[in-house]
């Protein structure tokens, strides 16, 4: 709607004023439900969050403070304003987008360069797309100021430590904990949860024997650990059920890890399956056999992504397949849904202290 103009940091809020003095008397609104605050570094995943950022403006209008760390490129702070519309549907409404390139030698500015620019007794939603692993400092001093802290574990090489770093901020700071890829799996833990929801079912998922998990492991610029969604998906069914980890192993391309349920063992394989016309870590398909030998099979179209064919057998009779569709925006949707959402997932606390759990450092 506006084009980012090049402003000094103490201009922003004035040339923000100037841009909505030039809107008068266009029937433009200026609405923000809450602050976001996006903090990346200058690399290939810029596009996408980009991308993420328009989707979420689109569904909730709000006051964005998009900041980028450039290692190498940048020798001084650059801070750009706008105003924008984010949904065609709704022309009349607009929101502010603060853009800020820093240099890494002064991103120890960060916090005091954006606190006078977020909006009071409104929430403010942080997406740190950095591996908390890190441990950069700037992280600390914007959880301090945020109502819901949102982490990518895509962004971590070592999901183990994420887990135990992501619950020790939990028990240091009192906002929300959020994660993008807990997220990605929402529509197949809802297909789950409603799969299983009878006591006849549950009785049959108690004694699973074998649970196999498909999922797409072709990588992109800013998608590269396929695996996480996947193993999120058998976590968050393991946790849910009190199964213990006994070992994680690698079988060729196979992630391998063996349960102890309440008198047997569960076998757990995730298999890598590379499609280019799908999304990247995408779970393809979910098959639960139990010692009974019944069969729960989950699998999704290739051709109709949303699509989901539900097969369940036993010795004794086969049923009629079904279908469940996931959501159209199911795909690229995950801030929206983390935004969405309130307070911290006990589901997900849940599944953190699993792989949280020494068993899980052999993960690979």
């Amino acid at each position: 709607m506006s084009t980012p103009l090049l402003v000094t940091p103490p201009n922003i809020e004035t040339q923000l004023s100037k841009f909505w003095d030039g809107l008068e008397g266009s029937n433009k609104i200026r609405a923000c439900l809450f602050n976001l605050i996006i903090f990346t570094t200058g690399d290939k995943r810029s596009d996408y969050l980009h991308a993420v950022t328009k989707r979420v403006i689109e569904k909730f209008p709000s006051r964005v403070i998009y900041i980028t760390k450039h290692e190498k490129q940048l020798e001084e702070m650059q801070t750009k304003v706008s105003v924008i519309s984010p949904n065609k549907d709704q022309p009349d409404v607009a929101c502010d987008f603060i853009e800020i390139d820093i240099p890494q030698s002064q991103e120890n500015k960060v916090p005091f360069l954006i606190l006078p620019h977020i909006l009071p007794d409104l929430p403010v939603y942080v997406l740190w797309t950095e591996d908390p692993l890190l441990e950069n400092p700037i992280a600390i001093q914007l959880e301090k100021l945020a109502t819901r802290m949102i982490f990518d574990s895509e962004a971590t090489k070592n999901l183990h430590q994420f887990a135990l770093n992501i619950l020790h901020r939990k028990n240091q700071f009192s906002c929300d904990i959020a994660d993008l890829n807990w997220a990605r799996i929402e529509s197949w833990r809802n297909l789950l949860s409603a799969a299983f929801h009878s006591l006849d079912k549950f009785t049959q998922l108690k004694n699973a024997k074998a649970i196999s998990i498909v999922y797409n492991n072709f990588e992109t610029p800013f998608l590269c650990n396929t695996k996480t969604p996947a193993l999120y998906l058998q976590g968050w069914i393991a946790s849910q059920m009190g199964w213990k980890c006994k070992k994680v192993d690698l079988q060729g391309q196979n992630q391998v890890l063996t349960y102890l349920g309440s008198d047997k063992d569960i076998t757990v394989t995730l298999e890598p399956k590379s499609y280019s016309q799908m999304p990247s870590g995408n779970v393809l398909s979910c098959k639960i056999t139990t010692y009974n030998n019944e069969q729960f099979y989950f699998e999704r179209s290739l051709t109709h992504p949303q699509q989901i064919t539900i097969s369940i057998s036993s010795q004794e009779k086969c049923e009629l397949p079904s279908q469940y569709l996931f959501t159209k925006s199911e795909s690229g949707h995950s801030l929206v849904k983390e935004i969405s959402h309130s307070g911290t997932s006990s589901h997900y606390m849940n599944l953190l202290q699993l792989i949280s759990s020494s068993e899980y450092k052999n993960l690979c």
